[in-house]
């Protein structure tokens, strides 16, 4: 049996929104010397347990969740502007 861990079924999409902004503030911060890519990122320890303490959880999220919601995340800033209907002449 392993550690218990928020997941994304426990969660609204506000506590999602403000959960990967907090992981977004410390892998700018506080993490932006961990090495790997985000997936790895997500896996360490102190920053699951300093995403628990910023959101004021009984449990850190798990890797898979936070790496999820991190990426789509990071989709969403990336992703064109839709085109707006042109109008007719």
């Amino acid at each position: 049996m392993g550690k218990k861990t928020t997941k994304k079924s426990e969660t609204d999409a506000e506590g999602r929104k403000k959960m990967v902004e907090a992981a977004v503030d410390l892998l700018q911060g506080k993490y932006a010397d961990l090495p790997g890519n985000d997936q790895k990122k997500c896996r360490d320890e102190a920053l699951l347990e300093d995403v628990r303490v910023k959101m004021g959880w009984d449990y850190a999220p798990s890797p898979e969740f936070l790496f999820d919601e991190l990426r789509l995340y990071r989709e969403q800033l990336n992703a064109p502007e839709p085109e707006k209907p042109k109008r007719r002449a």
